[in-house]
């Protein structure tokens, strides 16, 4: 109950004006009702804290699987990468041995290289087939966008030329193959006849 109701009941006479006890009362429930009052709000701020904390722990353990699977993706891709490069290497290698092995020592090297150069060659090959060549761009949000070369499209016509000459270099380091050994036509009857007349 509230004071103004104690004072109402006491105008309309149901209560005495010396009835401490029953103030007493009232002022114990409302001392009561704020303290619970208080308890509960304690245990909602609480319940608040707690649902923030499950919510985080969730959120730290969704992003904590998400970086493993990125890892796991971009070791995956380290070793495909590494396997498509040991091919290339290879297949290069199966090419050039027959040089010589002071040539060879040479030759390693660049075969690295172009093997390098050819698996990154297609990597870009194929971003350029999704993306394209060409993309807008712009110097600030207020300028008028406009189409320009893509920086992948310029670094694969810049390596695509470094390859063009590193597989040259290559080439050149095989020695020129002498032509093969025509066979001397045969002759006919009429040459086999002038040979025998002249003692041959």
């Amino acid at each position: 109950m509230k004071t103004s109701e104690f004072e109402n009941l006491q105008k309309n006479g149901n209560i005495e004006e010396n009835d401490e006890e029953f103030e007493k009362r009232m002022k114990l429930s409302e001392e009561e009702i704020a303290r619970r009052d208080a308890a509960a709000q304690i245990l909602i701020e609480q319940e608040k804290h707690r649902l923030r904390m499950v919510e985080m722990e969730a959120e730290r353990e969704a992003k904590r699987k998400q970086e493993e699977e990125e890892k796991k993706q971009a070791d995956k891709e380290k070793k495909d990468r590494r396997r498509k490069l040991n091919k290339e290497e290879n297949r290069l290698r199966e090419s050039y041995k027959e040089l010589p092995e002071d040539l060879m020592r040479v030759a390693d090297g660049l075969i690295q290289r172009a093997a390098f150069m050819r698996i990154t060659l297609e990597e870009y090959e194929r971003d350029l087939e999704e993306n394209g060549h060409v993309e807008l761009f712009s110097q600030s949000p207020t300028t008028k966008p406009y189409e320009r070369q893509r920086p992948v499209a310029q670094l694969y016509n810049t390596m695509n030329a470094n390859y063009q000459k590193i597989i040259k270099q290559l080439a050149e380091l095989v020695p020129p193959t002498p032509p093969p050994l025509k066979e001397p036509p045969k002759k006919d009857e009429f040459e086999q006849i002038l040979e025998r007349g002249n003692g041959k």
